[in-house]
């Protein structure tokens, strides 16, 4: 059966470029990201420059080179990203139902956490008394924990909004211990990240960039699909590939256009760096 956006069959040359037309994008994107004349360093810190603080004394660091997402934004896409991927890999990504209100009570348990730590880091900051001191330890694992949630509800939105036929009766988590799972794949993660030698700087940089490329980009696809009337036609990753070229698009513009944003500002305002 055709979608009512494919009335015919697609020729044997616009099937191939349906089938490579993501893959296509992504070494175009990765192409022009290293053929910009800058350090690998310098272009991630520019291009993520719009969407985290980069404070230094915030990041972990491995030897000079510091990651381009401060301790809780790295733990954010760092949970996002494990989840995002094993959620997948277990199918669940064909799902449309809500979870399970055992497992949103844990999300947003989870949320909370990086709630209620980052309130204590702002006080910290602000030089008044506080429970406990906020560390870059305490950032990436709230981070993580708000990570993992994110992950699960932008599964389940692209769940509900791009298979023709979405299983709505199935939960994207239908266990409350199925996101501590998820969590504990994260933290597990995280504790490979700070334990990791100074060479991988570079991957683990480039892996963070990728999830939140990722995260932007489902964003980015979801709103399309409901904005153009073309959710719930599609029967494969495959078939999809087109859209989510242009929300590979959309997302990578939404990053830029913030990171120019703030650049701008601070050439406009002369705000100093952040410490």
């Amino acid at each position: 059966m055709q979608s009512k956006f494919n009335a015919y069959p697609a020729t044997t040359g616009e099937s191939i470029v349906r089938r490579h037309a993501l893959l296509t994008a992504i070494v175009l994107l990765i192409v022009g990201f290293l053929a910009i004349p800058a350090s690998f360093a310098q272009k991630a810190h520019a291009a993520m420059h719009g969407i985290c603080a980069q404070r230094p004394s915030h990041t972990f660091s491995f030897g000079a080179t510091h990651l381009p997402f401060d301790a809780r934004m790295t733990g954010i896409y760092l949970g996002f990203l494990v989840t995002f991927l094993a959620l997948i890999a277990s199918g669940r990504h064909l799902r449309g139902g809500f979870p399970s209100i055992g497992s949103t009570l844990i999300a947003a348990a989870l949320v909370g956490s990086m709630a209620v730590d980052g309130v204590n880091s702002l006080v910290t900051d602000l030089g008044f008394v506080t429970i406990y001191e906020t560390t870059n330890a305490h950032r990436l694992i709230t981070g993580t924990a708000a990570g993992t949630a994110l992950a699960v509800f932008l599964v389940m939105l692209l769940g509900m909004t791009l298979w023709r036929s979405p299983k709505v009766h199935e939960r994207v988590s239908d266990r409350w211990w199925q996101p501590v799972l998820m969590l504990g794949l994260g933290l597990g993660a995280a504790f490979l990240l700070v334990r990791s030698p100074d060479f991988m700087a570079i991957p683990i940089a480039s892996l963070l960039m990728i999830s939140a490329v990722i995260a932007f980009s489902s964003l980015g696809l979801v709103t399309l699909l409901l904005m153009t009337g073309r959710e719930n036609v599609y029967e494969s990753f495959a078939d999809a590939q087109p859209m989510m070229v242009s929300g590979l698009i959309i997302g990578v513009a939404a990053i830029l256009l913030l990171s120019g944003t703030r650049f701008a500002i601070e050439a406009i305002t002369g705000m100093p760096p952040l410490i």
